[in-house]
């Protein structure tokens, strides 16, 4: 890998991030961002958000509006939801609308966090976009809550799991017990 790489750096920090070293996701974020890759910051902001450090993520969020204008107002909404209760609907309502110009499953992290299960398991349940590449984000370290949710058994049941499970290892956080599903 090239450590000079701003696509290098940026998926260097996501990873860090979803196994909780935060240390090193800063350190990849900020140099993906340095480097030319806007979501290095976008990592650490969101990072910063569920911290609940909404001065840094002010910061951020002006520093990043200067060099890419129109990210601001999405992680504007998403720092308010994370920071007052009453502020969640106006967010989802932009991640729902025609001025979002990400895909909605880009959200399925902030739909776990935000206790909106039955939004992301609505998500998780359309084939249509969620692909093996968010399967990432729900074994994250901070995505417990989904997995301890009782429709995650049938998931990863009719997704097959199980059956690869128990020909080749159980993960760390999930065992069965009593032909019931338990992750952590």
């Amino acid at each position: 890998l090239d450590p000079l790489h701003p696509g290098t750096n940026q998926v260097l920090a996501e990873m860090y991030e979803a196994i909780g070293d935060y240390e090193k996701l800063e350190e990849y974020s900020i140099s993906a961002f340095e480097l030319g890759h806007y979501g290095g910051l976008i990592a650490l902001i969101q990072r910063r958000i569920h911290e609940k450090d909404f001065q840094a993520v002010s910061e951020m969020i002006a520093k990043l509006a200067e060099e890419y204008p129109g990210f601001d107002d999405a992680l504007e909404l998403q720092m308010k939801a994370y920071q007052d209760p009453d502020r969640v609907q106006d967010f989802l309502d932009y991640v729902e609308s025609d001025k979002n110009r990400r895909p909605r499953i880009r959200f399925l992290w902030d739909y776990i966090y935000l206790g909106r299960l039955d939004d992301a398991y609505e998500l998780v349940a359309d084939q249509s976009v969620f692909v093996a590449n968010n399967w990432f984000d729900l074994w994250r370290t901070d995505t417990a809550s989904f997995r301890q949710d009782p429709r995650f058994e049938k998931l990863v049941r009719s997704a097959g799991l199980v059956a690869y499970w128990n020909e080749y290892g159980w993960p760390s956080n999930c065992s069965e017990s009593d032909g019931k599903i338990v992750c952590h």
